[in-house]
């Protein structure tokens, strides 16, 4: 997301970003650029299934869909186990604290609570 931020192109993502028949050539280069980067950043077992979607947001709305829908309960289950039962084993503190954080900002993407304070938006 970072690279895709950096370089303003999101409007792929959001469909915000229209092919144009005067910039079609600009446009694809941009949208398969932007496909390269999403498909880069899964796991290499899972970039095979979104390779074939032919443009950007196609496979944003996927990975939406599979990934992160209201009511994916199976995932967030998941994440959950994982989480309880991971240990620091022959991790180092950094490598260990690093995939804990990162395992807990994918549990907190299927979390309903809405802050509604300014309180609980810092500690959220």
């Amino acid at each position: 997301m970072l690279s895709i931020r950096t370089h303003k192109l999101a409007g792929y993502l959001t469909g915000a970003t229209m092919r144009s028949t005067n910039a079609e050539e600009k446009w694809s280069s941009e949208d398969s650029m932007v496909t390269y980067w999403l498909v880069q950043s899964f796991d290499p077992s899972l970039s095979k299934q979104y390779i074939a979607l032919n443009t950007a947001k196609n496979v944003w709305d996927t990975i939406a869909e599979q990934d992160f829908g209201e009511n994916n309960y199976a995932r967030g289950y998941d994440i959950r186990k994982k989480c309880s039962g991971f240990n620091q084993g022959g991790l180092s503190l950094v490598e260990y604290y690093s995939k804990l954080t990162y395992m807990w900002q994918q549990l907190d993407s299927y979390c309903s609570f809405t802050p509604t304070n300014p309180t609980d938006i810092v500690a959220f």
